[in-house]
C-alpha cells in the first residue's frame, strides 16, 4: 500500500471540496442568495435548545474551540447559504418517479432480501486464556455437566441464570433474534443448523464453550415493493443528486478562474505578493492616525466583556459544557457521522438530504 499516494489523493479531494465550496458561495452572492439574520438566529436557538445551553454556556463552549459568537454566526451563515443554494440548484430540481422505483426494485430484488434469523439463547462458560489448557479443560468439564442437565429436560432459562457466565445470564441466556452473518462462524454454524426448540451439543468458540437453544426461526424472504419504496426513493434521489451536483460543478468551473499554489516556488511568489500588499496597507494605516490603537482598545473591551460573562457561569454549567465538547470531539475523532452532525443545525444538508432524512439512510 502506497501511503504517499493515498495522502496525495486525499489532499486533492479536500482541495477540490474547498474550491467547489468557494464557487458555490460565489454563485450564491451573484444570485443574491444568502442566509438571513432570522435563519442564523433560529439555527442558534435550535442548537441551544438541543443541548440545553444558555447564551453564556454557548459562548463558553465556543471559546473552548477557539471561536467567538461572531465567528460562529459567520460559519453558520455560510452553512445555511450553501444549503439554500444546493437546494435551489440541485436538490429542488430532482424528481424520482414510480416507474424508476419499480424498475430499481425488479433489477435489485436480491439486495432487498431479509436474511435468515433465529431466536436463540445460550449458556456460556468463558475461557479467558485460550492457551491455558488447564482452564479450558476445567470449563469444558463444567459445560458438559450442565449439558447433561439440559438433556434431562431441566429448564434451560433457569440453568442459564444459575450457570451461565455471560452478560445474558440474568435474562435466561436470551440473545434475541440473530441474523445470519452477525455472529462468529462456529456459533452461527451450530445455531442455524438447529430447528425450532432444538438444543445443541457443546460448541467451542474464541470466547469459551456454549450450549445453544433455538426457540424460533424466520426463513430468508424478499421484502415487498411497499416495504422498500422509501428506501429505493432515497437511493435514487442520492444517485441523481450526486450526478446533478457533479454536472453543475463542471459548469461552474468552466466559467471560473482558479489559481492553485502547491509547489514551493509558486507559494514563495504568492507570499511575496501578499507581504508587499501588507506593507502597503501599513504605510497607509500610519498616515490615518491611531487606527491600530482604536482596534486594540476595542479588542481589550471585547475580551473584558467575555470574561465578565464567563464569571457568571456556575461550575455545574462548566462541567456540562466540557462534557458537550468532549462528546463532539469524540464523534469527530471516531468519525461517528450520525453523532457528529447531531451537534449542527437542522438546516445543514448532507448529500442533499436534510439531517432527518439522512439519519434514516444506511449511509449514516
Amino acid at each position: 500500500m502506497n501511503y504517499f499516494t493515498i495522502f496525495n489523493k486525499e489532499k486533492k479531494n479536500v482541495l477540490n471540496k474547498i474550491i467547489e465550496q468557494k464557487l458555490q458561495i460565489q454563485y450564491a452572492k451573484q444570485n443574491r442568495i444568502e442566509a438571513t439574520k432570522s435563519d442564523i438566529d433560529n439555527a442558534i436557538e435550535e442548537i441551544k435548545t438541543n443541548n440545553n445551553f444558555s447564551d453564556e454556556m454557548l459562548v463558553m463552549a465556543l471559546e473552548r474551540e477557539g471561536l467567538t459568537i461572531e465567528k460562529y454566526r459567520t460559519s453558520l451563515k455560510q452553512q445555511i447559504t450553501l444549503s439554500k443554494i444546493l437546494s435551489s440548484e440541485v436538490g429542488g430540481r430532482i424528481k424520482v418517479n414510480e416507474k424508476e422505483i419499480v424498475r430499481h426494485y425488479k433489477k435489485n430484488k436480491k439486495k432487498f432480501l431479509t436474511p435468515e434469523e433465529v431466536k436463540a439463547s445460550h449458556i456460556i462458560f468463558v475461557v479467558n486464556n485460550k492457551e491455558d489448557r488447564v482452564e479450558s479443560a476445567k470449563q469444558r468439564k463444567k459445560a458438559l455437566r450442565v449439558l447433561k442437565l439440559v438433556k434431562k429436560g431441566k429448564d434451560f432459562k433457569e440453568l442459564a441464570r444459575t450457570y451461565s457466565e455471560g452478560p445474558s445470564k440474568n435474562s435466561g441466556g436470551d440473545l434475541g433474534w440473530v441474523k445470519k452473518g452477525a455472529m462468529i462462524s462456529s456459533f452461527e454454524k451450530a445455531a442455524f443448523s438447529l430447528g425450532k426448540d432444538e438444543i445443541s451439543g457443546l460448541v467451542k468458540t474464541d470466547y469459551g464453550y456454549h450450549i445453544i437453544k433455538v426457540e424460533d426461526r424466520r426463513e430468508a424472504k424478499n421484502r415487498t415493493l411497499d416495504e422498500t419504496r422509501d428506501e429505493i426513493q432515497k437511493i435514487l434521489y442520492k444517485k441523481k443528486y450526486n450526478e446533478k451536483l457533479d454536472n453543475w460543478m463542471v459548469e461552474l468551473k468552466k466559467d471560473a478562474f482558479i489559481e492553485i499554489y502547491l509547489d514551493k516556488k509558486s507559494l514563495k511568489k504568492r507570499h511575496a505578493s501578499l507581504n508587499a500588499k501588507k506593507r502597503h496597507r501599513r504605510v497607509h494605516g500610519n498616515n490615518t492616525g491611531s487606527r491600530g490603537k482604536i482596534r486594540k482598545k476595542a479588542k481589550i473591551k471585547k475580551l473584558q466583556n467575555t470574561k465578565a460573562n464567563l464569571k457568571s457561569i456556575s461550575s455545574e454549567d462548566k462541567i456540562k459544557i466540557s462534557k458537550f465538547i468532549l462528546k463532539w470531539e469524540k464523534a469527530r475523532e471516531t468519525k461517528n457521522r450520525r453523532r457528529y452532525f447531531s451537534f449542527y443545525s437542522k438546516d445543514v444538508r448532507i448529500n442533499g438530504m436534510t439531517r432527518k432524512e439522512w439519519k434514516k439512510t444506511k449511509e449514516c
